[in-house]
């Protein structure tokens, strides 16, 4: 009779240990995605100061343009205040500095309420990994 409490004892933990390793698993992952969404958000703000610099330049201003990875071209800036935008599927609009500035501003308040919920998720992950490893400790002692 005991033999089998230890047996069920020991299957439980094993549960218990394979739960905690899921667990995280899923912690890791929800912390690269913040990480991820770290950076973005960084990225965002250089545009933004870029497009605060950019505003200032003169039109027939010389410019490089990349054409591909360490490789640019000479121009010269016929429009300072608007710039194209591709809004996907390979169309590409005319805006202001002003709107583009408010469209990356919209982007980056989306991604902060996700980096949000995923600091939440975080939470609850790691308020459940404690449980879990507490019942596991529990289980084998």
């Amino acid at each position: 009779m005991n033999n089998h409490k230890d047996h069920e004892k020991q299957a439980n933990a094993q549960r218990k240990y394979l739960e905690l390793q899921v667990l995280n698993q899923k912690m890791q992952q929800v912390q690269e995605q913040i990480s991820q969404l770290e950076q973005q958000s960084a990225e965002v703000d250089r545009i933004t100061q870029s497009l605060d610099e950019f505003a200032q330049v003169k039109e027939g201003t010389d410019a490089l343009v990349p054409v591909a990875n360490g490789l640019f071209a000479r121009a010269k800036l016929l429009d300072t205040q608007n710039l194209v935008v591709n809004v996907g599927m390979n169309v590409s609009v005319q805006k202001t500095i002003p709107e583009v500035k408010q469209l990356i501003s919209s982007q980056l308040g989306e991604m902060r309420t996700l980096q949000e919920d995923l600091a939440k998720q975080l939470l609850q992950l790691t308020e459940h990994a404690q449980k879990a490893e507490s019942e596991l400790r529990k289980l084998v002692e």
